[in-house]
């Protein structure tokens, strides 16, 4: 039995950070106990959840606040609770808010990280794909080890304060919440980009974050 969940964020409008690739591959970005999945933990839960031909729409936030519609076959049985987070271009445009979420991986394969994508008209995932490492992506973080059994619910907290509600999927215990922390888990601060041309330009060692069109209100 899958627990569902439409939880919002008390600040902004739920989207989270974006994160280009240089940032999510650093050894420090997640909390201790946390990491960002690998590509193998994306697919344990996709099968997990039934298959690539179904497992977005159990994952998908249900209604049109976070996507555009039909929002097909979205029920979030998961409680998982994807939004439509859209991404920044390796050029740093912004695209596709409310249409698309990149559930991104640690995994990177010719040097460009490994992510699913939900969408707004399908109930299925799309599949496993690379983009280049200076595209920005949202994140959802898994836990190390948990002790948690499928359902059940808990939070972590990040290095800025922010909380995040968790719940089991099978054995592994996912945020909820899209990812807002500023901060590796030393206290190095990220930075956070805005300018197009300085988002493009990235290299090894720039970790650039951003809110989606520059829009603080939708973190």
């Amino acid at each position: 039995m899958f627990f569902a969940q439409n939880i919002m964020s008390t600040e902004g409008l739920g989207y989270g950070y974006l994160y280009n690739g240089y940032s999510i591959a650093h050894a420090n970005f997640a909390t201790n106990g946390w990491h960002i999945p690998t590509s193998t933990e994306i697919t344990t839960l996709l099968t997990y959840l039934g298959g690539n031909s179904v497992a977005a729409g159990k994952m998908k936030e249900t209604g049109v606040d976070h996507w555009y519609t039909p929002n097909t076959g979205a029920t979030n049985s998961s409680g998982i609770t994807l939004f439509g987070c859209g991404y920044r271009q390796a050029t740093g445009v912004y695209i596709n808010i409310n249409k698309y979420v990149w559930l991104v991986s640690s995994t990177f394969s010719n040097g460009n990280p490994i992510f699913t994508v939900a969408s707004y008209n399908s109930a299925g995932n799309l599949g496993l794909y690379t983009k280049d490492v200076e595209v920005g992506y949202t994140v959802r973080l898994i836990k190390d080890s948990t002790t948690l059994s499928h359902g059940q619910t808990s939070t972590m907290t990040d290095y800025d304060g922010n909380v995040y509600d968790t719940i089991c999927i099978g054995t592994q215990e996912w945020t909820v919440q899209n990812w807002k922390c500023t901060k590796l888990n030393d206290g190095t601060s990220l930075t956070k980009v805005t300018s197009d041309t300085t988002w493009a330009n990235a290299g090894a060692g720039d970790l650039y974050y951003c809110a989606y069109n520059n829009d603080e209100s939708n973190v």
